[in-house]
């Protein structure tokens, strides 16, 4: 088992190389991924679906933010609508 783990592991790693998530922070990568999979057909995630994703639930909420602020900065998700919308979009690179 430990070895399969091992290849998956390995593939992710090459994949977040070749996306350029591999310079992201682990948080940051875990909340891109979380953004990304409870984003809906339209695109967007909203915050309250994105903090109870598995991969940041257990996070603590200043992490979670400093995470969230950090993608938004250097583009890697963008807000849609007002600040206070609560709703996020994964930017395509």
């Amino acid at each position: 088992m430990l070895t399969r783990l091992s290849a998956l592991r390995t593939l992710l790693h090459q994949m977040e190389v070749e996306s350029g998530l591999s310079a992201l922070t682990e948080h940051q990568r875990d909340v891109i991924y979380a953004v990304a999979d409870v984003a809906g057909e339209d695109n967007r995630a909203l915050l309250r679906d994105i903090v109870a994703h598995t991969l940041v639930q257990d996070m603590a909420r200043p992490t979670f933010f400093r995470a969230i602020k950090c993608l938004l900065d250097v583009g890697r998700i963008e807000r849609v609508g007002s600040k206070r919308s609560g709703v996020y979009k994964v930017i395509s690179n």
